[in-house]
């Protein structure tokens, strides 16, 4: 089973977005243009902080 995390906003870059446009799904493959930037909102509380990521 694989473990992975779905960030809550993802920041594209230009070239990723113009090679996502005529694209039938958003899947970013590693030979696609990097991404600007990711974020992953945390829960302040304990039972939520506490979780493996």
């Amino acid at each position: 089973m694989c473990n992975f995390n779905l960030p809550d906003l993802m920041v594209l870059s230009e070239e990723l977005a113009t090679a996502l446009e005529g694209a039938s799904w958003s899947t970013i493959m590693i030979d696609m243009p990097c991404h600007l930037g990711k974020y992953s909102c945390i829960a302040s509380n304990e039972e939520d902080s506490t979780r493996v990521s």
